[in-house]
Order: C-alpha cells, then structure tokens, then sequence
C-alpha cells in the first residue's frame, strides 16, 4: 500500500478498537462503527485490497511450483526426496524435543551450516510449504488486523461460494475478487 493512512483513518481505527474491547464480547452496535469505518478508509481499502490480491495471487503460484518441484523430485530422484524429508523430520523432532526438556536437548546450532543449507534443499525440492514461510520481519502493527477486517468485512458481500471451482468468487459477472487469494493475501501479511 503506497502512504499511511491518514491520521483521521487512525484515530477512527484506535476508537472502533477501543468500542470492540475485551473482544471476548459481542458489541451490539459494531455494524455501524465497521460501516462508518469503511466510509472514512474507502479511498485506502482498494489499494490495500489490490496489493492483497497480488501477494495472494503470488503465494498460491508459490504452493503451485513447490507442488509441481515436489511431484518430480519424487518421480526423478527417490532418494534424494527420501532423504531430504527424513533429515527434515530428524530435525525438527530435534527442535520439538528441544521445546519439551530444554535442560537436557540443546537447540540446534543457529551457525552450524545444517539448517540454512537443508532449507534451500527442502525449497529447490517443492519440500518446503510457501503458507508457512516468513518473508519478512516487521514491527507489529496493532491496527492492522482491524484494517484487514474492515476491508473483509466490505468485500464479503460481493463474494459467494462457488461449487464448480470449491472457492469464493466474485458474485457479479467479470468481477475481479478472487476470494482464496485474497484470503491467502492476508493470512500472509498477518504471519
């Protein structure tokens, strides 16, 4: 998304956070706090929602290649797949251990060469799963899971399930909302 949101946005977005506390309770009258916030972000939510749509879009192409490089590894080369998955499995068995008796099992070494190398392996070999990589550090944004919801919450509507393709889609002929990358968009913006 290109710029900040205004400090209006924000101000609105610290009070709806504010109206929504403890969030174990039900607000009788968030429909109109998320309506009005949507009205006052209206200008930012379409960018946010095409760059969710990309990094979406660019993740399930992800999940597709590692699909497609873990299909012929397996087909071309046996052992290679085999042994990649079971020193994969070795490794993280050493780091779930390591979770259970800390005292007792070290953390694997963080500059030993095993673990960097055996990444890019599992990677060039479609072993590594692209939902579950971080690609980058941030600060935590405590405003952002709000902002994702209110553009959710906005986009919904023109969204329905669609059996042939098992997704959502978008409701109105020729629409642009693909309701799977946009999910996959924010589930990677919040990891």
């Amino acid at each position: 998304m290109r710029g900040a949101v205004p400090a209006r946005g924000r101000a609105m977005l610290r009070q709806v956070a504010k109206e929504l506390e403890p969030l174990s309770k039900l607000v009788p009258a968030g429909h109109t706090a998320f309506d009005s916030l949507g009205g006052e972000l209206g200008g930012w939510l379409q960018p946010m929602r095409s760059y969710l749509l990309e990094v979406g879009q660019l993740q399930l192409v992800r999940r597709r290649l590692a699909h497609e490089l873990r299909f012929s590894a397996r087909l071309d080369s046996k052992l290679l797949h085999g042994s990649l998955s079971a020193l994969s499995g070795a490794v993280l068995s050493d780091v779930r251990q390591h979770y259970h008796r800390s005292d007792s099992k070290p953390y694997p070494d963080a500059d030993a060469p095993l673990l960097p190398e055996l990444a890019r392996h599992l990677q060039a070999a479609g072993l590594a799963d692209p939902f579950e990589r971080i690609y980058l550090l941030t600060e935590p944004q405590p405003l952002l899971p709000l902002f994702l919801a209110v553009l959710a919450i906005r986009e919904a509507p023109m969204l329905a399930y669609d059996r042939d393709f098992g997704t959502l889609a978008c409701r109105a002929p020729g629409g642009g909302t693909d309701g799977y990358a946009l999910a996959v968009g924010m589930a990677t913006i919040l990891r």
